[in-house]
């Protein structure tokens, strides 16, 4: 559970430093013109930050992912196992002598 948490709080971080960027130059376009549409070198701007920001963070995610993995399949895989000979067991209780 605690590791659900640091991913949440880290794709937060990327969100907001991706959103900080755009919003700093949404608001050095609006400085010049209230009402005027953005200069297409700003959106050009704004998305190649977005669009790094987001390769960023699946790159992260993707690792953090590897890592769970990693940690937390021979558990699972050891659970899988006893259950499945736990339903052996009781077959094998089942069956007469």
């Amino acid at each position: 559970m605690c590791t659900q948490t640091h991913w949440a709080a880290k794709i937060t971080r990327w969100v907001g430093r991706a959103k900080g960027l755009a919003a700093a130059s949404l608001f050095a376009a609006a400085c010049t013109q209230a009402d005027a549409p953005l200069d297409p070198k700003v959106r050009y701007r704004i998305d190649s930050i977005s669009t790094a920001q987001i390769q960023q963070a699946r790159i992260e995610m993707d690792s953090l992912c590897a890592q769970e993995r990693l940690r937390k399949l021979p558990a699972l895989m050891d659970s899988i196992r006893r259950q499945r000979l736990r339903q052996i067991e009781r077959q094998l209780q089942t069956l007469p002598q």
